[in-house]
This record gives structure tokens, sequence and C-alpha cells, in this order.
């Protein structure tokens, strides 16, 4: 009598295999999406406060003349931080997001003029400015 496998078994054992591969697949795909997502958020976060920064220090880049505000410009995968002189627009920075982000534009004002209030979202999570700038 052999002590080999029958066809059954391998058919069987490659089969539980691939079970586990894919079910080990759909959980690394979900924790990079959320990764991804996270530090997109985190970035949008950053952008704002920094926007909040650039408003209260009075910092200029490209005005020549006085500043009306500085803001944040989100438009599908992009990211913009914007300097707004005059009603002109210039954009300083622009970034890439890996997901699909709410179209919006949060603008902060000076000598605490505070903000346009606004919800973004970007995939599951929400961030909020509120009309006196405060970032959640």
């Amino acid at each position: 009598m052999s002590k080999a496998f029958t066809l059954i078994e391998v058919l069987v054992a490659v089969g539980i295999l691939l079970i586990m591969f894919t079910g080990g697949l759909v959980s690394y795909r979900t924790a990079a999406r959320n990764q991804a997502l996270e530090a997109d958020s985190s970035k949008i976060i950053q952008t704002l406060r920094e926007a909040q920064s650039n408003i209260r220090s009075g910092k200029k880049i490209n005005c020549l003349t006085s500043l009306e505000a500085w803001q944040v410009r989100l438009d599908a995968k992009k990211m913009y931080l914007d300097e707004v002189c005059n009603g002109a627009t210039a954009s300083t920075t622009s970034f890439d997001l890996s997901d699909v982000v709410s179209t919006n534009t949060v603008k902060f004002y000076p000598l605490s003029g505070g903000a346009t209030p606004a919800t973004i979202t970007i995939g599951t999570k929400t961030i909020t400015v509120s009309s006196v700038g405060d970032i959640q």
C-alpha cells in the first residue's frame, strides 16, 4: 500500500488554501484603503490648519495688496492651498488625494473674521469647519 495523497485530498487542500488567501487579500486591501483614507484626512486637516495659521499671521506669498483670505479648495482628488488678494486667487500648493473628496472651498478671513462653514467628506470620514474656524 502506497503512502501518496489522492487527487481529491490535494484538491481539497488547494481549495482551502485559496479560500484563506482570498480572505487575507480582502483584509489587506481593506486595511490599505483605510490607511490611505486616514492619511488623506490628516493631510486635509493639516492644510486647513496651515491656512488658518497663515491668515492669523498675515502671511503673504503672492499678494502685493491687502490679503483677503487664505482658502483650501477641494476638487475631486485634488486639494489646493490658495492665497486670496483683491478677489484674485493664487495657488501656493496643491496635493493629490488617493480618494474622491466632496468638492468644497473653505476660506479663513483675517482679524478673527472666522471661516466659511463647511463639511468635507472623504470616503467615510467627515471633517467639519465651523464659522468661527474650529476644525473637527
